[in-house]
């Protein structure tokens, strides 16, 4: 009888100390995952040992110690996938931020946020003219040859039946083979380029871009204008937001300086890019047609 009493509290006792591993194992052997993501939902993948979906950020995971290959995906988005360390007691946070796939969708019609100068209204007059994007009307009276901001006076200039376009803080007037930038805080102008051949010109969210036979170029504000390493032999079209800069290059939509976006390939040749964001870019094609694309 001792014997098997002595066998059974044996017993008693291996079994309590498997169930106190166990126990520690499952419930007390824990480390923590923080999970933040613009992406949410996602499903979180954590390859072997179980699926989560994360509806919210920050999303808290409870994790054996140990090192796990994380997989985090979502409809419509390239995956991600990162090697985590989880340590016993403490805390893990990492940041999955899942890119678009790229997807371009037929529009019905020109897209809202697209400003030209017509949008603005005509003015009652037959001079050279052009509105910035915050609506200040610059126009080149050619009766006095003086260059106008609103009613304002801002330089002299010589020449009449100039292209005007305009910036946030300069003015870029063209005339024959001649560009001119007007420096509206100092109130004079000056000559950008002579005997060029302009192949585009154009003022997107305020910045302006010249494409030549030696280049691109930009101008910002009142900083100089600046040549951009892009080849003008290859690209045909160019927007910005920000501090973005997508362009057009064969059949090809890439961000500056280098990073192919997404390919594009229209029965109509691409007119003009226009930014929306900087996820977000309308196509326009020589039939009129626009496309979006998001990424």
């Amino acid at each position: 009888m001792q014997n098997q009493a002595h066998k059974f509290g044996i017993l008693i006792l291996i079994l309590v100390t498997i169930l106190g591993l166990l126990f520690f194992k499952i419930i007390i052997y824990k480390g923590t995952l923080i999970i933040t993501s613009p992406n949410t939902p996602l499903e979180i993948d954590t390859k072997g040992y179980r699926k989560i979906i994360c509806s919210t950020s920050p999303c808290i995971i409870e994790l054996a110690p140990d090192t796990y290959q994380i997989i985090a995906s979502k409809d419509g988005h390239y995956p991600e996938t990162r090697k985590i360390k989880i340590p016993f007691k403490k805390e893990q946070t990492t940041l999955f931020d899942l890119k678009k796939i790229p997807e371009i969708t037929k529009l019905d019609q020109k897209p809202d946020f697209i400003k030209k100068s017509q949008d603005f209204p005509e003015p009652d007059f037959d001079f050279p003219y052009a509105y910035d994007e915050s609506g200040n009307l610059y126009y080149l009276n050619t009766e006095n040859k003086l260059f106008f901001r609103n009613n304002e006076a801002i330089a002299r200039f010589p020449h009449k039946n100039a292209q005007i376009l305009s910036g946030e803080g300069f003015v870029f007037i063209i005339k024959n083979r001649e560009i001119y930038e007007v420096d509206i805080r100092k109130k004079q102008y000056f000559k950008l380029f002579k005997d060029t051949k302009i192949q585009d010109i154009k003022i997107d969210h305020g910045i302006g871009f010249l494409k030549t036979a030696d280049g691109f170029f930009i101008k910002k504000n009142d900083h100089p204008i600046k040549k951009l390493d892009i080849k003008p032999e290859k690209t045909a079209h160019i927007c910005t937001f920000n501090e973005d800069i997508f362009y057009l290059e064969g059949k090809y939509i890439k961000k500056y300086p280098n990073t192919e976006i997404a390919k594009f390939k229209a029965q109509s040749p691409i007119k003009d890019l226009h930014c929306k964001n900087k996820n977000n870019i309308a196509l326009e094609t020589k039939d009129n047609e626009y496309y979006l694309l998001e990424f």
